[in-house]
């Protein structure tokens, strides 16, 4: 249950890295 919780924690910071290099990316 601790880790099920903690996983999106770690991913959210992925995700907005990954739509920031998406964002450089377009430019």
């Amino acid at each position: 249950m601790f880790a099920s919780s903690l996983i999106p924690t770690i991913n959210k910071p992925t995700h907005i890295t990954h739509s920031t290099a998406t964002l450089i990316d377009n430019i």
